[in-house]
């Protein structure tokens, strides 16, 4: 495993496409948001706690999705073999910019998607923001 990256490799299923045979576009943001909760996991800073929620470096810091733009590169069909590749790309006093690059290996490795995702950090107890954990800022940085 990289410093500043995850990897998810995911398998289309039939549910995952329209009735023409192509990926459907909720899919793209849905695999996005495994990539993130994959990346805070692939380096130890998801936690969950005793009632099941999920909270960043054992903290009570949650990650609120603001803002997603993706771009449309390619098509992918059932039961092509993507790869989602995550890393972080900037961080902000209370926020942190993912990029996704989505790839398709059954299909000589095309990009698919690419896409930034914004989460900002809020402290669970007051819904306010609050700073970047510092091991996600030394991870990323």
């Amino acid at each position: 495993m990289e410093k500043n990256r995850s990897v998810l490799q995911i398998r289309v299923a039939a549910a995952d496409t329209e009735f023409q045979n192509v990926l459907s576009n909720p899919r793209y943001f849905e695999w996005f948001s495994r990539g993130r909760i994959e990346y805070y996991r692939d380096h130890g800073l998801l936690s969950i706690d005793e009632s099941g929620i999920p909270s960043i470096d054992g903290k009570c810091v949650r990650a609120v999705l603001v803002n997603v733009n993706c771009r449309f590169h390619s098509i992918g069909r059932f039961d092509d073999l993507l790869e989602l590749v995550t890393t972080v790309s900037h961080i902000g006093e209370h926020s942190i910019t993912f990029s996704h690059e989505l790839f398709n290996l059954s299909r000589g490795h095309a990009l698919v998607a690419s896409a930034q995702a914004v989460q900002v950090f809020l402290d669970a107890a007051t819904g306010q923001k609050c700073p970047v954990p510092e091991r996600l800022r030394k991870l990323a940085g």
